[in-house]
């Protein structure tokens, strides 16, 4: 019997201390003044919807003596030397051409925008903050259409460094593929006319 005064007295005690629980509605975020800063249509950038974003610059050699990528580089077999347990195999390179320029695709990610430009070798293009530098661009002699290699040069023009230098292949466009936050560029094929 003691035990039942006892638990009883607990349990009005644990009542007299029960809180009473207010729901109160959160604020409007018109008039919520703890908010950060506005966005306005003004900070959002915006594109010029009506003409190009592409613009096509002739592109100064650096050192005219220097010789060039696009020299004819030997067509010879390469021998590859055999691992263990395998036997010697002759590869021969593919033969390739040189085109006068390449069409590339450039996408931009903020606004989903996709652009596909063309460059002569020997000229630039610039996408926004990027310029695009073409050097060379080399496709199969038997199969104009089925593959593009392309040496590039992109740089952003608040950096010193180029951002990309090096052959894009249109069939494996990740393998070497440019490393930007907001842009993507790739080659879709070499201009063969």
């Amino acid at each position: 019997m003691r035990l039942f005064a006892i638990s009883l007295l607990l349990c009005w005690a644990g009542l007299a201390q029960a809180q009473e629980i207010v729901v109160e509605p959160l604020d409007d975020p018109e008039t919520d003044t703890q908010s950060g800063p506005s966005i306005t249509e003004d900070d959002i950038p915006t594109f010029n919807r009506d003409g190009p974003r592409i613009e096509i610059e002739e592109m100064p050699r650096a050192n005219p003596d220097a010789p060039s990528i696009t020299e004819d580089y030997y067509q010879s077999p390469i021998t590859l030397s055999p691992g263990f347990g395998q036997t010697e195999e002759t590869v021969i390179q593919q033969e390739v051409a040189q085109s006068p320029g390449a069409v590339l695709r450039g996408i931009d990610r903020l606004s989903g925008e996709v652009e596909d430009f063309e460059i002569q070798s020997g000229h630039s293009a610039r996408l926004e903050k990027l310029r695009i530098e073409l050097s060379d661009c080399r496709h199969p002699v038997d199969n104009p259409t089925g593959e593009a290699f392309a040496f590039l040069t992109v740089r952003d023009e608040a950096e010193a460094d180029p951002l990309f230098q090096g052959w894009m292949i249109a069939s494996s466009p990740a393998l070497n593929a440019l490393d930007h936050a907001r842009y993507d560029i790739w080659v879709l094929r070499c201009i063969t006319s």
